[in-house]
């Protein structure tokens, strides 16, 4: 799953960068910048729109953590759903008019579910939007393998990260060129797909869990 969602993290930024005219929908370090920097000359506009999305993004990954905690053990597929839905809100909204800087509202919500909804594997992050912790995670493997401290592969997760993070923004960018915006129907589908696997999954695993109870009593 958290394989699947890297891909589509690269995929979904991609596209929102090229919609954006070089400004990325999930990369909040970016917004908080340009906010500094509007603010610096009271651009009012750009403040506007940075501070919207970085409120979005902020909003929706907090709900996402309270729905991962509070939900368990269907918390993630719920936050998975949800994310599901935030793409397909985003192609309506394209769809029925609306302009792309409004339409990527959505997107960057979805965005920030999908960074909170995966917890950390052996310190491997799945699924995020950024990669400048995986780089450096990528960067300390090779480092204590250099110096005889850790095992021949130990780099080779955070490589394959970084890989498909990139790879899906290939996707993003050649399918954007192709049929612009909408091009986010692709991931939205395989989210929704994952989404209700990881669901039923859940559910499979719940009713599992009550039966072994039922035995042991």
């Amino acid at each position: 799953m958290g394989i699947v969602l890297t891909a589509v993290a690269g995929f979904v930024d991609a596209v929102g960068f090229i919609e954006l005219g070089g400004f990325f929908a999930s990369f909040m370090s970016g917004a908080s910048i340009s906010l500094g920097v509007s603010a610096s000359g009271t651009d009012w506009v750009a403040m506007y729109h940075a501070t919207v999305l970085i409120a979005v993004f902020v909003i929706a990954a907090t709900i996402a953590s309270v729905i991962s905690g509070v939900m368990r053990p269907l918390g993630v597929a719920t936050a998975i759903l949800l994310e599901a839905a935030c793409l397909t809100g985003a192609i309506l909204m394209i769809e029925s008019g609306w302009s792309s800087s409004d339409s990527v509202v959505p997107v960057v919500a979805a965005m920030g579910i999908q960074n909170t909804a995966l917890r950390p594997i052996s310190g491997i992050r799945l699924g995020v939007t950024f990669m400048t912790g995986t780089l450096v995670s990528l960067s300390q493997a090779l480092g204590r393998l250099l110096i005889g401290r850790a095992r021949s592969w130990s780099w080779a997760p955070h490589a394959l990260i970084w890989f498909l993070f990139v790879a899906g923004a290939v996707a993003g960018a050649v399918l954007h060129r192709k049929y612009g915006f909408i091009a986010i129907a692709v991931p939205t589908l395989v989210v929704w797909a994952l989404g209700a696997f990881t669901f039923i999954a859940a559910l499979v695993e719940i009713r599992k869990q009550k039966r072994l109870e039922g035995v042991a009593t």
